[in-house]
């Protein structure tokens, strides 16, 4: 995990006497510590329904975002959810995750409640009042990631997507490209996420944030030779009659980084793997529409089957928990000390981090306080979860020989647990189906600056990670 040391650090404290602690554990899809210990690693995106997430390049930023590993919600001023589920499922996203609250007021508190770091809406006033949280949807409004030239949609001719000013094809999710120096991405890319209503202290974390993920990603590259055969077609297919109106920037790209067997990362595989989706196109001839030659670019039958696969194959991997089918028993890490958690709220940008004095705390209360069986479901207090009870919990304390569970690093202080899962519902429909992937805490803890040097105390958080990784 890359630490951007620009953002400030705070410690969340939690006191012997005082009102902090853990409440409640959460069961979710997308765990405080999950794929190589990034706690808060995914952004909670949020999108309004109607002439947002309703439009084609609504659904394509939802995609893209997707693909980058976003947990996306729909959250509506509508007043039933029906309208919404079929555009959901096609991107994805799970109907607990859709929400119509019934107007603008209760949609601007769903959007909050929920933790929310972005949400794209067309409303004016909803993104007034939400802040640094809300972001104006603009169907109509292309900002250039290589030039910086804007412009309207509507003026853009046979191929709106691509600028007039300087020839690049434009997504909304701008990546480093090959070759790129890092000063060379940081400029372009600052200037694309001003353009998509970010300010620019925002724009410049954000932006090396991307840089650093895209550094110390790890790689692939052992996909079907087939796959770059595919890939190797559609360039010799584009070098003879031109890509016409076919394909973005990115899809060029990955293209020439397949046909060449070079290493892609997990994010490439994801958005290889969501292609899918373009399957009806795949078996026109070439030559008619883009579908049938973006197919082969993005390597074909066997490259986005391989991708599917791989991705299951990384991300079963990476996951940090455990499940005994025949005992329905859950179990893995509540929090681990000194690891820092990315966290985007009112307050700005920021890493929080427990220590293992902290941990101890929070674990003494919750046991004080008897909130063994205080559970809810993705941290909406709307779902506590009856028949789920934790019946086991230590603190990793490698000098008492309490140590983590076999294939698991943790660092000492660190708090692990079990919970026995006796509700039908919970275990046939969010654990057995896979979406559950393991705990969140959830509390009330009061933070304080660490007004120490950030740079030593980023370089100690870098080992700790180095140590879970390894």
């Amino acid at each position: 995990m890359a630490i951007d040391k620009r953002i400030p650090i705070y410690r969340f404290v939690v006191g012997e006497d005082d009102e902090a602690g853990v409440t409640a554990v959460a069961l979710v899809d997308n765990p405080a510590i999950e794929m190589n210990w990034q706690a808060f690693a995914a952004s909670k995106i949020s999108f309004d329904f109607d002439d947002t997430l309703s439009t084609a390049r609504g659904q394509e930023l939802a995609q893209q975002l997707i693909d980058k590993g976003a947990i996306i919600y729909v959250i509506s001023a509508r007043q039933d959810v029906q309208g919404m589920l079929k555009t959901a499922k096609d991107l994805g996203i799970p109907e607990s995750r859709v929400f119509a609250t019934g107007s603008n007021k209760a949609k601007i508190e769903k959007v909050k409640s929920l933790g929310i770091t972005k949400h794209y809406d067309n409303n004016a006033d909803v993104i007034k009042e939400l802040g640094s949280i809300g972001s104006k949807f603009a169907m109509d409004k292309i900002t250039c990631s290589n030039c910086g030239h804007t412009w309207m949609i509507s003026d853009g001719g046979e191929d709106p997507y691509k600028c007039n000013m300087c020839g690049m094809e434009n997504q909304f999710i701008i990546e480093p490209k090959d070759n790129e120096s890092e000063d060379e991405f940081i400029s372009r890319c600052i200037a694309v996420e001003v353009g998509n209503g970010y300010d620019q202290e925002q724009a410049a974390a954000m932006c090396y944030s991307k840089w650093n993920e895209q550094k110390f990603a790890e790689t692939y590259n052992d996909y079907p030779k087939k796959a770059s055969e595919n890939a190797q077609s559609a360039l010799n297919y584009a070098e003879k009659n031109g890509w016409g109106s076919c394909g973005t920037d990115v899809g060029k790209q990955r293209a020439n980084q397949l046909a060449k067997g070079e290493n892609i990362s997990r994010e490439t595989i994801a958005r290889m793997a969501s292609f899918e989706r373009q399957r009806q196109n795949s078996n026109k001839a070439l030559g008619d529409g883009c579908g049938r030659l973006m197919w082969l670019a993005w390597g074909g039958d066997e490259g986005i089957e391989w991708a599917q696969r791989k991705l299951k194959q990384i991300d079963q991997k990476m996951t940090k928990f455990s499940s005994n089918k025949e005992k329905r028993i859950v179990s893995g890490p509540l929090m681990v000390s000194n690891l820092p958690i990315y966290r985007k709220d009112e307050q700005g940008e920021y890493y929080g981090l427990f220590t293992a004095e902290d941990i101890y705390n929070i674990r003494n209360k919750f046991f004080k306080n008897n909130n063994t069986k205080s559970v809810n479901e993705m941290h909406d207090p709307n779902k506590m979860v009856d028949g789920v009870y934790m019946i086991e919990s230590f603190i990793i304390d490698s000098k008492r020989g309490i140590n983590a569970p076999d294939g698991l690093k943790l660092t000492d202080g660190s708090w692990f647990g079990s919970y026995k899962v006796d509700n039908e519902e919970i275990w046939n429909d969010f654990i057995k189906t896979g979406e559950f992937k393991g705990f969140s805490v959830e509390g009330v803890f009061k933070t304080t600056k660490i007004d120490a040097k950030p740079l030593s105390i980023i370089e100690q958080a870098i080992d700790i990670i180095k140590q879970i990784e390894d």
